[in-house]
């Protein structure tokens, strides 16, 4: 079952009213705690301790530990830290990548000066990437700053929220899908790991900080700890932005000196993200700013030469078709509208259904059975088959319900047919902007996919293997 959450536009209206009413901003333990706060709306952004790849065993916990030792008492410096997670790992030329991570660290080696990867997650133990794991930073702070909710007698942090969620209606505190106490523990965890951030940050002596995500609470953490040493923080947009994602559209409260607890630098995919953030940063006079750098990790795949045995394999299975419909499902699988659109299609075409990465192989599995049936025009793909950037190449036209894909498809100039309220609402500056149409109805999204097949969108940003090390390399 779908978790009731408030659309991003209902949602951006429930935080501009606690803005608009003040009281939400209050910093405490050197951490600003409003954006922590919103940030837990929808989002809960503590994710807790995981690992990608499988359980955690003992080699890998004693490998977190020994990690996290390193970190605070000894090793080199770096030029640059950057904070990414194993989520975003790919193989590319029968090379392992962390996506944008390694892109600005291979930038920083090129230059002669030196990078350090932290990621979130364990990661996988046969991994090539060199990294160090912040799992058991996690796991101190995940248990500290539960001793400290449950144990500190000063209780200006449970005031605050509670004040908060007191401004609140039953019907909109469902929406945000948060608790008091979730925000509560979010902000104690952050001030933990600010603090934590701080004694890395002092023995690494970065000059810039990459993230890739900021609103993690660790993010959020290395962000406040940044501002603290006068470090120059950059967010990395990996996913959906624009004017109605909560984390980086409409903050009517940012003070003239900002926040802590938000990035210096947002590096945006396209002018629509930019223009976005510029709309409130522009009154902190330069504290927080936004630059448009294109997706990093696409454009070192173009100048570094693109993988042809994937290539190779995306032809062979779309060979023989008029037109290619790559759609890229949610979590929740193939919806109802858009299994009914692809029975309604003429044979063609051929649908590539790229599964969400959370999805189950099994699922995957079945859903090719139910399929089974329409002569071979309906594909499934796992996300590790082959590169999103690799289908897009590939398509006439892009289906989604709110997936970042889009985005995706814009840079190979391929329209998108978002499908969901949801994305109508994340999107509508690409639907303004004619890089989509939103379609509700079977009857609709046939009609959108026919229209748009053939036609092409001007791809929206390009850089150079100059402007790349540039934009990531300060001078």
């Amino acid at each position: 079952m779908r978790p009731v959450t408030a659309t991003p536009r209902a949602l951006l209206q429930i935080l501009h009213r606690l803005e608009v009413g003040g009281g939400v901003n209050m910093r405490y333990g050197g951490v600003d705690c409003w954006p922590v706060v919103r940030n837990t709306f929808t989002t809960v952004s503590l994710k807790g301790m995981r690992r990608r790849g499988g359980r955690v065993g003992g080699a890998a916990f004693l490998r977190a530990v020994y990690d996290f030792i390193r970190l605070v008492i000894g090793g080199r410096g770096a030029d640059a830290i950057i904070l990414s997670d194993f989520k975003y790992r790919v193989i590319h030329g029968a090379k392992e990548y962390l996506r944008d991570a390694s892109v600005i660290s291979y930038q920083y080696e090129k230059q002669g000066r030196s990078s350090l990867i932290l990621t979130q997650g364990l990661g996988f133990p046969d991994s090539a990437i060199r990294y160090r794991t912040l799992y058991a930073m996690i796991a101190i702070c995940y248990f500290v700053s539960r001793f400290i909710v449950n144990c500190t007698p000063d209780r200006r942090v449970h005031r605050y929220v509670g004040q908060i969620f007191d401004r609140l209606g039953p019907d909109e505190i469902r929406q945000i899908n948060a608790s008091r106490e979730s925000c509560i523990r979010n902000v104690y965890f952050v001030i933990v790991a600010r603090w934590l951030f701080l004694w890395i940050l002092r023995r690494k002596k970065p000059r810039r900080c990459f993230i890739v995500c900021y609103y993690s609470a660790l993010g959020m953490a290395l962000c406040a700890a940044c501002r603290t040493l006068g470090i120059e923080s950059a967010d990395i947009q990996h996913g959906v932005g624009g004017s109605n994602m909560r984390s980086y559209a409409k903050w009517v409260s940012i003070p003239p000196h900002g926040f802590n607890t938000l990035p210096s630098i947002f590096f945006c995919w396209t002018h629509i993200d930019k223009v976005a953030i510029d709309r409130w940063a522009k009154t902190t006079g330069g504290v927080h700013q936004a630059r448009v750098t294109g997706n990093l990790w696409r454009e070192y795949v173009e100048l570094t030469g693109r993988d042809r045995a994937a290539e190779f394999y995306i032809e062979s299975l779309v060979s023989g078709y008029d037109y290619v419909v790559v759609y890229t499902a949610s979590v929740f699988g193939v919806s109802s509208e858009m299994g009914a659109a692809i029975l309604n299609m003429p044979d063609r075409y051929i649908f590539v259904v790229r599964a969400h990465p959370d999805t189950p192989e099994s699922e995957i599995e079945a859903a090719r059975s139910r399929y089974a049936s329409q002569e071979g025009n309906v594909l499934f793909l796992s996300p590790s088959a082959c590169g999103i950037d690799l289908l897009m190449r590939h398509a006439d036209v892009h289906v989604t319900e709110w997936s970042a894909s889009v985005y995706d498809a814009l840079f190979e100039g391929v329209p998108s047919v978002v499908i969901s309220d949801l994305g109508a609402q994340y999107f509508e500056d690409f639907v303004a902007a004619g890089y989509a149409v939103s379609a509700k109805s079977v009857e609709d999204i046939c009609d959108a996919i026919k229209t748009l097949s053939g036609k092409r969108i001007q791809s929206a940003f390009q850089l150079t293997d100059e402007s790349i090390a540039e934009v990531i390399v300060p001078g």
